[in-house]
């Protein structure tokens, strides 16, 4: 091979040039690698420290007790009823029509006394009362009332509280039968001296929507000779 032949001067400059090619891309290749590398350990630990966020997450919600939305609150419904009661007892008495009741007459059952000791009893039983008394569009009502009358034994007898009753038209003449009931608070020498105790009792109606003629049956009590006495008695109502 001669000096001047073109392959002798070209072939060094061919190898130096691949010598230094193939370390640049060795090089670049070197580093896509381990950044390729670095990125997808990235995208890993991201992954993972979601994935612990989320079970640690689900861990605590599990652990922390969950309400028990069907578990009855005593003292809540306990509040809701006398807020209703509170409210009904005020819409009587900011509504309703003011009441005269006059009592009466009272008779005490054959199977619990003696004829000895009905004569002996009071069955003249006095009394005045005031209430006041809603109807609805039915002509049901609601009332309170606060009433004294003489009592069997011709003592002073106290009642206070609230009387329902749903009442039925007698063929359009003005006349209405009613039924119900009353819950009071009730106050008698005889029954737990003077300490008011309380009370329900049926109660009966015959009359036209101002004046009423009413009855009720006081139920015997655990001992004989207290109770199962019927009273008869009016009440008039200025509407």
């Amino acid at each position: 091979m001669k000096l001047a032949d073109p392959r002798f001067v070209f072939a060094p400059l061919a190898i130096a040039a691949a010598l230094s090619v193939e370390p640049s891309a060795a090089a670049q290749g070197d580093r896509a690698v381990p950044d390729v590398l670095a990125d997808h350990d990235a995208e890993l630990i991201d992954t993972a420290a979601i994935d612990i966020a989320a079970t640690d997450a689900a861990e605590t919600d599990a652990a922390a007790p969950a309400p028990d939305a069907t578990a009855p609150s005593d003292a809540s419904s306990f509040a809701d009823a006398m807020t209703a009661v509170k409210q009904t007892f005020a819409n009587i008495y900011r509504e309703g029509a003011w009441d005269v009741y006059v009592s009466g007459r009272a008779w005490h059952g054959n199977h619990s006394y003696s004829e000895r000791e009905r004569e002996q009893f009071n069955e003249h039983a006095w009394g005045l009362g005031i209430g006041k008394t809603l109807r609805d569009s039915r002509g049901n009502e609601q009332s309170l009332f606060a009433f004294g009358l003489k009592d069997s034994n011709s003592r002073p007898q106290w009642m206070a509280g609230y009387l329902r009753q749903w009442t039925w038209p007698a063929a359009g003449s003005g006349v209405e039968f009613g039924l119900g009931y009353s819950a009071m608070l009730m106050s008698r020498k005889d029954v737990f001296d003077r300490v008011p105790f309380p009370m329900a009792v049926p109660i009966a109606s015959l009359g036209t929507r101002r004046v009423k003629l009413m009855m009720t049956w006081v139920p015997p009590f655990a001992r004989k000779g207290i109770g199962d006495v019927v009273l008869v008695f009016g009440r008039i109502s200025f509407d």
